[in-house]
């Protein structure tokens, strides 16, 4: 049975559908296995290109602007979950940088998860239409079973 669940979550997608059937489905393998649950968002952090500021004001700017997006997504992140720690679910919650197709990988292997739950997205290009990218990618490279959660209907 399961012992730890990764569930991987884009907080910043407008589709945010995907994200609260991957939740609802990860917290309904908490609930029948008892499994440890990880909850993992992978963002970035570039803040736009100010060519008008100086080197030292661009450098404060970015820092600002990682800084407040860090904030944003942590409150994000803390909004997502309340529904689980409501139900009576421990999780531990990860922020990360970075490539979503490796960082996911990465900590899948950190946590030693036996499970990986994600939200599909159709995206771009006929070969990622039913899953898509990233979807796709970790479908064939993660080390353990990958569940799709995705509503019925496109939006």
């Amino acid at each position: 049975m399961f012992k730890t669940i990764l569930l991987s979550v884009a907080l910043d997608r407008e589709d945010s559908e995907h994200a609260l059937l991957a939740r609802d489905t990860a917290q309904a393998l908490v609930k029948g296995t008892g499994a440890a649950l990880h909850v993992l968002t992978v963002h970035s952090y570039e803040a736009p290109a100010l060519n008008h500021l100086n080197a030292e004001e661009e450098e404060k700017y970015a820092a600002m602007f990682t800084e407040q997006t860090r904030e944003e997504v942590e409150s994000a992140l803390k909004d997502f979950i309340e529904p689980l720690s409501k139900a009576g679910i421990q999780v531990h919650t990860e922020i990360s940088l970075g490539n979503p197709k490796k960082v996911i990988l990465e900590t899948l292997e950190k946590v030693a998860a036996d499970t990986l739950v994600i939200g599909s997205h159709s995206s771009h290009n006929l070969l990622n239409v039913a899953l898509g990218s990233t979807a796709h990618y970790l479908c064939k490279h993660a080390p353990c079973p990958v569940i799709l959660a995705s509503p019925s209907e496109a939006t």
